[in-house]
C-alpha cells in the first residue's frame, strides 16, 4: 500500500522490511543499549536501535544516490 502512495505522489519508497524483520537491527539488541531496565513498554525494545537506525540511513542514502 505504502509503495503504490509513493508512486502516486512520485514520491521514492524505501523498501526497509529485510531491515524490520532481522531482530539484530531492535534496540533489545543493541549491545550499546545500558537502559534496557527502564523500558516499561515491551514494544520499546522492538523499535531500532542503533544498528538498525544505521542501516535504516543507509538505505536512505542508497535511495538518495540512486535519484541523482
Amino acid at each position: 500500500m505504502s509503495e503504490k502512495i509513493a508512486l502516486k505522489s512520485n514520491s521514492i519508497f524505501i523498501n526497509i522490511s529485510s531491515i524490520s524483520k532481522n531482530k539484530a537491527n531492535t534496540a533489545a539488541k543493541d549491545p550499546n543499549r545500558s537502559d534496557r531496565s527502564k523500558w516499561t513498554v515491551a514494544g520499546v525494545s522492538a523499535h531500532p536501535g542503533n544498528t538498525g537506525m544505521l542501516n535504516i540511513s543507509n538505505e536512505i542514502f542508497k535511495s538518495i544516490i540512486q535519484a541523482n
